[in-house]
């Protein structure tokens, strides 16, 4: 399946951390909890992974750089680093077993980019954090298998 890219904004769960401001790359939209990565010229994308990106973190907010007078870097967006986030695991049904399994930054399998893999590195993506967790339903305790809990590890570079 191509990539594809995030149409809407969403809620992003997380605990403190780092916020740090990254100028955006040009013509492009970021969504609230899409995974941003940095390119090899240094701005701010959500867009597909290539060789040289860096995870940053999880978008705060959405920015669109993609209205009249765009440019490069002419918009900055606001990345929470270094913390724990809720992200959808887009593989198969999150498990125990992925629990200290590396995230990779890749929405290929379903064209979310605020979703994560686990196992295999098969796709081009980034490593972004490590799995540190299951999400649960506090009301009815039953596992949310489409989610993990992600310790962001910031600046990673990317294994393709």
């Amino acid at each position: 399946m191509a990539w594809a890219a995030t149409t809407t904004p969403r809620d992003v769960r997380r605990a403190d951390g780092v916020v740090l401001s990254f100028l955006v790359e040009d013509n492009l939209v970021i969504y609230k909890a899409d995974i941003v990565r940095i390119n090899a010229a240094g701005y701010a994308t959500s867009a597909v992974p290539t060789s040289g990106d860096m995870a940053a973190g999880i978008a705060l907010e959405t920015v669109d750089n993609t209205t009249t007078g765009h440019t490069q870097g002419g918009k900055k967006i606001l990345v929470q680093t270094e913390a724990v986030c809720r992200v959808f695991h887009n593989t198969d049904a999150a498990a125990a077993a992925d629990v200290g399994a590396a995230a990779v930054c890749d929405g290929a399998a379903t064209g979310d980019a605020g979703a994560i893999e686990t196992g295999t590195f098969a796709d081009v993506g980034c490593i972004c954090g490590t799995v540190v967790g299951l999400v649960y339903d506090p009301i009815t305790q039953v596992q949310d298998t489409s989610r993990v809990w992600i310790k962001l590890q910031t600046l990673q570079q990317i294994m393709a």
